[in-house]
């Protein structure tokens, strides 16, 4: 995102009792614990600028998250409605 010098981790979030598949059980984060994953992090220190350039592509890069999260759901809607003509 901003370089070399900007920390990048790759992990799932899950604010509820969801079940998620083996590989990528390894990633996923209960929300309580989330504060745990960052807490090594924040005693290095890191450039602002480079954090700053980070944010703002994060901010740039969900200004049309909206329509892809839409298109999630679609294909989400889409599975289960899939799963239940087969029962």
């Amino acid at each position: 995102m901003a370089g070399l010098n900007v920390p990048i981790a790759g992990i799932i979030v899950s604010a509820g009792s969801a079940v998620f598949c083996d590989e990528i059980q390894g990633s996923v984060v209960p929300l309580p614990c989330l504060g745990e994953v960052f807490r090594p992090a924040v005693q290095c220190r890191h450039d602002p600028r480079h954090l700053d350039i980070a944010w703002q592509r994060l901010i740039r890069v969900t200004a049309d998250a909206e329509s892809r999260r839409e298109e999630h759901l679609d294909l989400v809607r889409e599975r289960r409605s899939f799963g239940s003509e087969r029962q």
